[in-house]
């Protein structure tokens, strides 16, 4: 062998690093691994740049020798050596980087004025090389070149084309880049076939577009995506990337054709579809205390590579998760005759291998929750799905029962569906079924609870269950702690709505022992009203009784610790009250015997900055009573007072009655009443809860008009306005008291009627047998032809005074004009006349009890 061939070998052997020599467009890699782990050894550092220096002689020195043979085999090496500069240039003798090269240069190919362009070929392979073997050897370009790393990303764009942007390691690197090498191959697909699609693609320098700083980048567009051969730097995918599979995508340096450090990172091709909606759909949630159980809908198209879910809860109020956790493929549960669609379900019991911590019942969470997918081939977790945001209430479903009082006679106990005799208790006889009646037997109580002949241990008082035959071990002040456990939580969103306390017994073993006594148990209801926001919350309270201890408690805010803003019980109805927020939190005392019970109205209106003062406006729905705000008269800061009224239905009306009444209950008359209402201030009853609604009534022109007691709403919302007056005087502020009684009038189902025909006649109820009935609200709708108006003449007119009233339109509703208000007694006959082909007619009454007759009426088309 020649001594130059064992030359060349021996230096393909030792040298370090990875190369690769370009020819005709196909790249050749030569990978030698002889780093050793301690390369970046300050010592070892100064031995591999000297290897790197005398590497880079041997290269010239062989070269040249091959170079030098221009006749015999190797001539054909010589031809390929003299058409690549770079190689021509390492022919060139150097003593050191930058030196010219003389006239006295061993070999030389070409003509000698090529000598400096030679020597700068010479100097790019050098720093070629030093760049491609970099990242091994860690070897710096230069001294400003602080990381040789490099960096890239790739972003897959709607329309599919892959867009990667490139740093280079380094700037010195940079100058000598003839651009990069780029392949895209399914993720566990290490080693791609080089003549499929996954072969490195050529991307020229030219073709990288220059962005920020030395960022670099390229787009490699779907492969039907309108390419143009004239295009000279489009470069294209030869297969469409598969939705729901991931790519590695890798990018090489190309260094004067040898190859630098790879950089790679990994993409995820997300279904197809508008990626800006949500890939999960939550189906529903059931939250409680000890579990929680959501079902959802995968539809991404990827439901097959889900492995996971990642959930987030985050307690009402609080922006860092409860109990962030990651729950495994495992615990899903395939919902029946659904595709893609899971439940799962988390318990403190159940097998799904989570840590699960128990939620706060009677408290809204917001649950997030977000799919996670993984690597067919790899099995790693690479992409997560679009969140998806939930609200839950936990209710609690744990029956716990108090007790109230029995329906029998105080020296008596219920029993077994009847009512016995106290002295039957401890008698050695067993009466009751259950035989609770010869429980607890124990004349002497030293240690335990006395009720009658029995004596309760401590632990069984206020526990919940019924134990002394006369309630009283859970029916004293001590037990009011028993309260705080509820039965059933409740969170309502609905913007105005109904809430009762009756219940109904649950049909289970943990109820069985109170069932013969079911009629004096209790329990208690949890509501959470939120309404939209940028709303408040009016409460309106219509029955209400229940017994001492068991309260009625409102909290404005979310949860049971928000201030407390009413607490209330008893046989007396509480008054309106209003949140500050669009947030109410209630507990409400509920019974099984009819005769107890609460029962709740509830509205939302618009948010005010007006601070809430008890008494000083509210809500009534239906019925209730509106009490003269008599602060107006002594706290200066107030100016009015607005309460909202509304029907029980929206094809309903109210009437709003005044009542005077001085301190010693004397009832006022009604020119009293209205001279009272001008000198301490101005009620504005107006229709709707718009403040733009028409007037229908204004005490500072009722005073100077006809006396009026009641006035009638035209429709089933109404806004009651007091309003402090300019001229208020403190003049018999404690002489008398003003409350408005509010009542829903009854509207019999023949109330109203539409009559077509040439004439006929109306009457009030009764006529002319017996007086009208009160509290109605009683309307005619009279038709004529097109081209006829109506005459409507009263025969008899009796109502009274003040309060009942009959009202007649001039078209099909109480919206149309108003030709005609009476009341009273009023001579007849007398005659009305339309202007248009319809008439409405209205009488109302309100509950007082009357003798009056009402009235009669002759319709006819003129």
């Amino acid at each position: 062998m020649e001594p130059w061939i064992r030359t060349l070998l021996s230096f393909l052997i030792i040298s370090g690093g990875t190369y690769v020599w370009a020819n005709s467009g196909e790249v050749k890699d030569a990978i030698v691994n002889n780093v050793t782990k301690d390369c970046c050894d300050p010592e070892k550092y100064k031995q591999l740049q000297d290897q790197l220096d005398i590497l880079e002689t041997a290269v010239r020195n062989i070269v040249s020798a091959i170079a030098s043979q221009k006749k015999g085999p190797f001539a054909p090496i010589n031809a390929i050596l003299e058409r690549d500069p770079a190689l021509n240039a390492v022919l060139s003798p150097q003593d050191n980087v930058g030196a010219k090269i003389s006239k006295e240069s061993t070999v030389l190919l070409g003509e000698a004025k090529q000598s400096e362009l030679e020597g700068n070929a010479t100097i790019q392979l050098k720093r070629a090389l030093k760049c491609s073997l970099a990242h091994l050897l860690d070897v710096n370009v230069s001294e400003t070149t602080t990381s040789p790393s490099g960096k890239m990303k790739a972003v897959l764009n709607k329309n599919n084309s892959l867009e990667i942007e490139w740093v280079p390691p380094s700037l010195d690197c940079l100058k000598i880049s003839s651009g990069i090498w780029v392949r895209v191959f399914e993720s566990g697909n290490e080693q791609p076939n080089a003549s499929t699609t996954e072969a490195y693609i050529t991307i020229p320098q030219k073709c990288l577009k220059r962005r920020a700083n030395t960022t670099y980048s390229f787009i490699l567009h779907a492969p039907l995506s309108g390419f143009n051969g004239e295009k000279r730097c489009h470069f294209q995918l030869k297969n469409d990337l598969i939705p729901c599979q991931s790519y590695n995508v890798e990018v090489v340096p190309n260094y004067q054709s040898l190859k630098g450090k790879l950089l790679s990172t990994n993409i995820f091709v997300p279904p197809r579809g508008d990626s800006s909606s949500s890939t999960e759909s939550l189906i529903g949630v059931t939250s409680h205390p000890d579990s929680l159980i959501f079902t959802w809908r995968d539809n991404t198209g990827c439901a097959s590579q889900l492995t996971g879910l990642s959930l987030k809860i985050y307690p009402d109020g609080d922006e860092v998760a409860k109990l962030p956790i990651e729950i495994p493929r495992s615990c899903f549960e395939d919902v029946a005759n659904e595709t893609n669609s899971f439940s799962v379900h988390l318990s403190s019991n159940h097998s799904c291998p989570v840590k699960w911590e128990p939620l706060d019942a009677c408290r809204r969470y917001k649950l997030e929750i977000q799919s996670l997918y993984w690597d067919a081939q790899t099995k790693a977790s690479f992409w997560r799905g679009a969140s998806t945001m939930w609200e839950t209430f936990t209710t609690e479903q744990s029956y716990r029962t108090l007790v109230t009082s029995t329906t029998c006679k105080k020296d008596q106990f219920y029993c077994d569906g009847n009512c016995y005799e106290n002295s039957w208790i401890c008698d050695g006889t067993a009466d009751c079924a259950s035989g609770i009646d010869e429980l607890h037997c124990d004349t002497e109580c030293h240690d335990g609870f006395q009720c009658g002949p029995q004596c309760v241990p401590h632990e069984q008082v206020c526990n919940g269950e019924y134990d002394c035959l006369d309630g009283s071990d859970e029916m004293n002040s001590a037990c009011e702690q028993m309260i705080e456990h509820s039965s059933m939580c409740y969170q309502i969103r609905n913007g105005s709505g109904h809430l009762s306390s009756q219940v109904t017994l649950p049909n289970d073993a943990v109820s069985s022992r109170i069932r013969f006594n079911r009629e004096t148990h209790w329990s208690k209801w949890v509501f959470l009203i939120s309404v939209q926001s940028n709303h408040q919350i009016w409460l309106s309270f219509n029955k209400f009784l229940t017994p001492e201890h068991h309260t009625l408690k409102v909290y404005d805010g979310l949860y049971s610790n928000s201030p407390l803003i009413m607490s209330h019980s008893g046989a007396t109805r509480p008054p309106s009250v209003r949140s500050s927020s669009n947030h109410l939190y209630l507990e409400i005392p509920s019974f099984y015997h009819q005769s107890y019970g609460v029962e709740v109205f509830y509205t939302s209106m618009a948010s005010t900055v007006e601070p809430f003062i008890p008494g000083c406006g509210g809500y009534v729905y239906r019925d209730g009573v509106i009490p003269y705000p008599n602060f107006l008269l002594l706290d200066a800061e107030i100016t009015e007072c607005v309460w909202y009224v509304e029907a029980g239905q929206s094809n309903r009306a109210t009437a709003l009655k005044q009542n005077f009444f001085l301190s010693n209950g004397t009832k006022l008359t009604s020119n009293k009443t209205d001279n009272q209402m001008d000198l301490h201030s101005t009620m504005i009853v107006s229709n709707g809860w718009d403040s733009s609604g028409k007037v229908l009534y204004d005490s500072r022109i009722a005073s100077a008009l006809q006396p009026r007691t009641v006035t009638y709403s035209i429709s089933h919302k109404t806004t009651v306005r007091f309003v402090r007056s300019e001229s208020q005087t403190n003049k018999d502020q404690e002489n008398w008291n003003l409350s408005l009684n509010v009542s829903t009038m009854h509207i019999p189902e023949y109330a109203v009627v539409d009559m077509n025909g040439l004439s006929g006649t109306i009457k009030s109820p009764y006529f002319p047998v017996l007086p009208y009935e009160g509290n109605s609200d009683y309307r005619w709708n009279i038709h004529a032809d097109s081209n006829s108006t109506i005459r409507l003449q009263f025969a008899f007119f009796d109502t009274q005074e003040g309060s009942d009233y009959i009202y007649v339109y001039d078209g099909p509703s109480v919206n149309s004009s108003l030709i005609l208000e009476k009341t009273g007694t009023v001579s007849a006959p007398f005659t009305i006349h339309s202007s248009t082909n319809q008439i409405l007619v209205r009488f109302v009454s309100d509950d007082d009890f009357t003798l009056h007759s009402g009235f009669l009426a002759l319709y006819s088309a003129v």
